[in-house]
């Protein structure tokens, strides 16, 4: 039998990095605030968003603050 591997990572990056990406997803979404507004706001593509989001890679400190003002929270 052949078994193959997928081309990509696990959408996992890091321990934790679903739960985080749900977490942002989740408050974005309750803030009223589209994929697109939020990553427009916050300086970055929608794609590098949505994998943040899909917790495929972890997000930057800095980044992290931007999201926060981002969505209306601050920071």
């Amino acid at each position: 039998m052949i078994v193959t591997t997928p081309h990509e990572p696990s959408p996992e990056g890091s321990p934790g990095a679903r739960a985080f990406g749900l977490t942002i997803r989740a408050r974005r979404v309750r803030a009223g605030v589209t994929l697109r507004a939020c990553a427009a706001r916050m300086g970055v593509t929608m794609t590098l968003l949505s994998y943040w989001e899909q917790g495929r890679i972890d997000m930057p400190e800095d980044r992290r603050d931007a999201f926060e003002r981002a969505i209306g929270g601050g920071a």
